[in-house]
Parts: structure tokens; C-alpha cells; sequence
């Protein structure tokens, strides 16, 4: 009879176990799925931001606010190659609108001839 009563002591002890670990385990998963709501709002507040900002206008509103004026004669810069020196100034005539590509070259020396202004951008090229 004592027998039966501490196995039924166990069962007991052992069910009060487990489902103290569910709780537990439970009140885990209510603070990740609420660092999950929050994230997700911050991120769609961020992307909208991200979109905001990246649209034509605020671009060129923003280039506005800091001085950049629209280029009435653009000035197009070939690349031949790396370049470890600095280059000699160079004039080009613009290429025809199929072959027009705008290239950002981290890191390269160029420098143009536009008009009677000569423009040189520092940049190394690896």
C-alpha cells in the first residue's frame, strides 16, 4: 500500500514538474513573439523610410539642400583601367546614348576637361 502511494506521490510531483516547464517554456514564447511584433514594426517604419528616401524627388530635394545644382553640359569619364598614378587631364566628347553608362570606380585618379574648368576626383583603383 505504501508502494502505491509514493508511486502515486511521484506521478504527481511529476505531472506539477512538467507543467511548471510548460509555463515556463510558455511565458518564453510570449516574450519572443512580442520581440517578434516589435521588430517587424520597426522594420516596416524603417522600409518605409528606406522607400521615402530613395524616391527621385527627396533625392533631388536633398541634393538641392546641399548646394548640388543639375549639370547643364554633363561631362562623361571613360575609364581605360586602373589607374596607380595620378592621370593627366583628359577632354572627351560625350559617347553616343546607347553606349552612356555611369560607372562609380572605388578608388580611382580621373581627371576631365570640362570646358575651361579641369575637374580631378581622387579615388585608388586596386
Amino acid at each position: 500500500m505504501f508502494g502505491i502511494f509514493i508511486f502515486v506521490l511521484a506521478g504527481f510531483f511529476a505531472v506539477a514538474t512538467a507543467h511548471a516547464e510548460l509555463v515556463s517554456n510558455q511565458r518564453d514564447l510570449d516574450v519572443l513573439r512580442q520581440d517578434i511584433a516589435t521588430a517587424s514594426a520597426s522594420n516596416a517604419v524603417l522600409e518605409r523610410q528606406v522607400v521615402e528616401a530613395s524616391s527621385p524627388e527627396e533625392i533631388v530635394r536633398r541634393a538641392q539642400e546641399l548646394g548640388m545644382v543639375r549639370a547643364e553640359e554633363p561631362v562623361y569619364l571613360i575609364a581605360a583601367g586602373p589607374v596607380r598614378e595620378p592621370a593627366t587631364p583628359v577632354l572627351m566628347q560625350p559617347p553616343p546614348p546607347e553606349q552612356q553608362v555611369v560607372v562609380a570606380a572605388p578608388e580611382a585618379e580621373l581627371s576631365v576637361i570640362a570646358g575651361s574648368r579641369a575637374v580631378s576626383v581622387g579615388l585608388e583603383v586596386e
